[in-house]
């Protein structure tokens, strides 16, 4: 993949409605491993532009959960196994050329997305969980 001399400048968050969702595009990632858990399988990637993972952190205060974190100042970023499979079949209804094929992510290779981040909030153990969630993936290239 040919390297950009020049970034793209990055969407100013603070003048949109949080509430509706937000779409970054062209974030930058690498694929790393796919882990499964008690809530189903999710991809791991890394953020490969360190401007982009404080766009997507600056989406709330400290007390919010993110899909996003910073480990020994490398970003990362996990996306669940569901969004993939919906973008697989966004694809096939967009053209109904195939059947459906859910996308495959190979180790290492970096890709380009554009995500939609959505806020949520919810009551557990009388305890008010607020955070955001990819809830769509646009477009993978």
């Amino acid at each position: 993949m040919p390297k950009q001399n020049n970034p793209q400048p990055l969407l100013d968050i603070s003048k949109m409605d949080i509430e509706t969702g937000i779409t970054i595009p062209s974030i930058k990632l690498k694929y790393l491993s796919k882990k499964q858990n008690e809530y189903g399988t999710n991809h791991m990637f890394q953020l490969l532009d360190e401007r982009q993972f404080k766009q997507i952190n600056n989406l709330g205060a400290s007390n919010l959960k993110m899909p996003v974190w910073e480990y020994e100042e490398k970003y990362y970023l996990k996306i669940n196994d569901k969004k993939v499979l919906q973008y697989s079949v966004d694809q096939f209804n967009e053209n109904n050329e195939n059947g459906i094929e859910q996308i495959t992510f190979t180790k290492d290779v970096p890709y380009i997305m554009d995500l939609t981040f959505y806020r949520y909030e919810f009551e557990k153990n009388k305890e008010t969980i607020k955070g955001y969630t990819i809830s769509k993936i646009n477009n993978i290239y």
